[in-house]
């Protein structure tokens, strides 16, 4: 699961005793929720159950734009950036 990662990064980060742009990584995970279009069929109800998965996933990656403006979290962290330093430590 893509929050899983987030929640594990985290914690590495927080053994390290580094920063780590927690708001900004959980709005990364939920876009790639809202982006999964794994596969559907063509029933209704599928869709409609597509649909509203993809409803909430943009309704959380909102959520988290505001908790950032809120936390003031900088949104100059290139959290892709971040990631490649983490693992080559």
């Amino acid at each position: 699961m893509a929050y899983d990662r987030v929640v594990t990064e985290l914690n590495v980060a927080r053994l390290r005793g580094t920063s780590f742009p927690i708001v900004h990584s959980l709005i990364e995970a939920s876009l790639a929720v809202a982006s999964d279009v794994s596969s559907f069929t063509c029933s209704i109800l599928h869709l409609l159950e597509y649909f509203l998965a993809q409803s909430r996933a943009i309704q959380i990656t909102q959520n988290f734009h505001i908790l950032a403006k809120i936390t003031e979290e900088p949104p100059c962290w290139n959290i892709c950036t971040n990631r490649v330093i983490m693992h080559h430590r």
